[in-house]
């Protein structure tokens, strides 16, 4: 029986939480607004977070890593929730039926605006005009990790350096769908 499987291991990891974790607020996205307004809070739960999938809680978060395992009762949260506890943001990036869910720690909070090219017509110009960017997310938490350095620079003189590269994880509760040429900032 793996329905009835799942939800005693959820029930397990809901009670070793209630022991070890903390109250962590859960907030699920409706719409392109701010996703941790209180109008999307869906429940609050007890929930430990450990980068090790024993949970041993011996070694801390390392740089740059931007995965936990969320040692919780997941029956009430969704892939895509928003987990707010003291210390961090998270959003649920998996939630499996037997092992603990995976939650992406968020660093930053970022806005998506995607140009408008305007009107053609006397005097187009059909590139970003900052001014005229429509908003596409709005203050969403979200993870920003340096990803190296991109091998060569457009110009290709000897003393360039390559370009920062950054992996932005978003949940999978986005809204809509992010295209190329959306401008994306952060806080």
């Amino acid at each position: 029986d793996a329905a009835g499987g799942a939800a005693h291991a959820r029930r397990g990891y809901g009670m070793a939480a209630r022991r070890l974790g903390r109250t962590c607020a859960i907030y699920r996205p409706y719409g392109v607004g701010n996703p941790i307004a209180s109008a999307n809070l869906a429940g609050t739960v007890f929930a430990a977070f450990d980068q090790d999938t024993g949970f041993r809680f011996n070694r801390a978060v390392p740089f740059g890593a931007p995965l936990d395992r969320v040692m919780m009762d997941a029956t009430l949260a969704e892939v895509g929730d928003y987990l707010v506890s003291e210390d961090a943001t998270r959003f649920m990036a998996t939630r499996d039926d037997f092992s603990a869910p995976v939650a992406v720690i968020c660093n930053r909070v970022v806005t998506l605006k995607r140009p408008d090219g305007g009107t053609a017509g006397a005097g187009y110009y059909g590139g970003d005009v900052r001014a005229n960017e429509v908003p596409v997310l709005t203050s969403w938490p979200a993870s920003i990790i340096q990803a190296g350095r991109s091998g060569a620079n457009e110009v290709g003189l000897p003393g360039d350096v390559g370009a920062p590269r950054w992996t932005i994880l978003l949940p999978a509760s986005v809204p809509g769908q992010i295209r190329s040429s959306d401008v994306i900032e952060d806080d």
